[in-house]
């Protein structure tokens, strides 16, 4: 939720104060600038996917207020669309995919929340039929420190199918395509990371076109050279590779309104 505040808003989460932690305790209450406003008042239409409960983090106040024509949340989806505990990444694509096949007229702006591999992973049994292709040379039992991170794994692997499915519909579309693609946080697998080196907290991102025109960002020498950038300025990035410009101050970097006593 934090990540994607930031991308959304392109506020950085320290500028949030207190309330940086749950930012959207703000915005359920106060509408604020977004990358989705931004989109909204130069004639896109715009949808958030999120295959999981509306309410959740004050998600159904706070997706109208960033500018979202349309929350399909869990509700748009059936219980056979589940791999695992959630809504398959998957059966996202597909939803992903009749939205572009929608013969709406406007530019289309979808802003997708994944829920497959979001955890808590030791409530799933990892797959011994997949581990040939996520932990090849793995013993079976799987020691204690392998468990999550193979469901980790068998997921992720699905993340994978689902951005070949939402490429390869962008590519069959009639209009040219933009894909940003990130991950909010790294998982919780404390018992892996203790066995193994854990991560820095960095998640990779990659924005990609279905044209040749995605340009390059600050640092990075062209446009398939990886470079850092924080998840505040991804949004920033995004509205770049849309219009062709920086985005105005004004537009998405407004200071948060302040903190409410509760």
């Amino acid at each position: 939720m934090r990540t994607e505040c930031a991308v959304l808003t392109g506020i950085a989460p320290g500028l949030w104060g207190v309330r940086q932690f749950n930012p959207y305790r703000t915005l359920a209450r106060h509408p604020m600038p977004s990358l989705a406003s931004a989109l909204k008042a130069a004639g896109y239409r715009t949808v958030c996917v999120h295959p999981y409960l509306a309410s959740f983090y004050f998600r159904h106040k706070v997706i109208p207020q960033l500018g979202f024509d349309h929350f399909i949340d869990i509700n748009a989806f059936q219980s056979s669309d589940k791999n695992g505990q959630y809504v398959s990444d998957q059966a996202v694509a597909r939803k992903i995919g009749r939205l572009l096949e929608d013969d709406d007229n406007r530019p289309l702006f979808v802003f997708v929340i994944t829920m497959e591999n979001h955890g808590p992973l030791h409530l799933e049994a990892p797959n011994q039929a997949t581990l040939a292709d996520t932990l090849p040379g793995a013993p079976w039992p799987l020691p204690d420190h392998l468990r999550d991170l193979a469901v980790y794994l068998q997921h992720l692997s699905e993340s994978d199918k689902m951005l070949v499915s939402v490429k390869n519909s962008l590519n069959t579309a009639k209009r040219p395509g933009l894909l940003g693609w990130y991950g909010d946080h790294v998982p919780i697998l404390p018992e892996a990371y203790a066995h193994f080196t854990p991560p820095d907290g960095r998640t990779p991102y990659m924005v990609w076109s279905t044209e040749s025109w995605v340009t390059a960002g600050v640092g990075a020498a062209n446009a398939y050279e990886p470079f850092e950038l924080a998840a505040n300025e991804l949004g920033v990035q995004l509205f770049k590779q849309v219009f062709g410009h920086d985005i105005s101050s004004d537009v998405i970097k407004v200071e948060p309104e302040p903190q409410e006593q509760e």
